[in-house]
This record gives structure tokens, C-alpha cells and sequence, in this order.
């Protein structure tokens, strides 16, 4: 999986509804939901729904390792351009100047990983629920 993709919750088998049930009336979603807007699902189509959709839970973005995460320290177009140059000044025997300019790479990037540290676990998202929901009453 790379950066960009999204995990499924387990049991999580169904694409996104191809309605856009927020730009409709709450009407008509009752009658597309099949559902009671004053008493909501039965017990047993509850089951039956979380049976075949999963549960009800948003997707989460999967993070990259602490490999990625270093590397992405040097996303930077300045970073490219000094890494370009320090590589330059090698080939063309200028030591000294292409270790400059590589330790100023260096110097810039872990200047800013002392600002964003790699070992602070990061915060849960936003939509997370500080309290746990509570169970389905029985």
C-alpha cells in the first residue's frame, strides 16, 4: 500500500453509495435507506445491514514507515535544487563546496525535524471520538 491509498474497516465490503444523500431531501433518503425516520431500523435489519455493508466506520489514511517519513524530510523544491547543485560541484571535483552545500541540506532538514520530531506518534484524526460510542442496545 503506498501513502495515498485507504484502508477498509474489517468486514468493509461495499464502495460508496452512488447516491449523494446529502444534497437530497431527508425524505426522500428515508425512502431510498428503506428505513423508519421515527424508529430508525429493526434489530434484525440492523444485523442483516451490518452483515452485508460492515460496520459504520470512516476510513482511515494509511501512514507510511519511519523510511517514508525521513524521506519525505526532503520533499522540498530548495532541497532538490541544493541536492542538484551539491551533486554538480562533486562531479566536477569541487569537494569542499559540495560538502557545503550538502551539509546545508542537512542542516535545514534536521533544523526542522527538531521543530516536527520523527518519534511524536501522531494525533488521532479529527473525526475520531474522544469517548468510545456505547454499545447497541440488546
Amino acid at each position: 500500500m503506498t501513502g495515498h491509498e485507504v484502508a477498509r474497516a474489517p468486514g468493509q465490503t461495499s464502495a460508496p453509495a452512488a447516491t449523494a444523500h446529502h444534497a437530497v431531501v431527508a425524505r426522500e433518503v428515508v425512502l431510498l435507506l428503506e428505513t423508519d425516520a421515527d424508529g430508525g431500523l429493526s434489530t434484525e435489519e440492523a444485523a442483516r445491514r451490518l452483515e452485508r455493508f460492515g460496520p459504520d466506520v470512516l476510513p482511515l489514511a494509511v501512514g507510511g514507515g519511519l523510511l517514508w517519513r525521513v524521506l519525505r524530510q526532503f520533499h522540498h523544491p530548495l532541497i532538490y535544487v541544493l541536492l542538484a547543485a551539491g551533486a554538480v560541484t562533486a562531479a566536477l571535483g569541487e569537494y569542499v563546496d559540495s560538502a557545503v552545500i550538502f551539509g546545508v541540506v542537512l542542516v535545514m532538514r534536521s533544523s526542522d525535524s527538531c521543530r516536527n520530531p520523527l518519534r511524536v506518534p501522531p494525533s488521532p484524526p479529527r473525526w475520531a471520538p474522544a469517548v468510545p460510542p456505547a454499545s447497541p442496545p440488546e
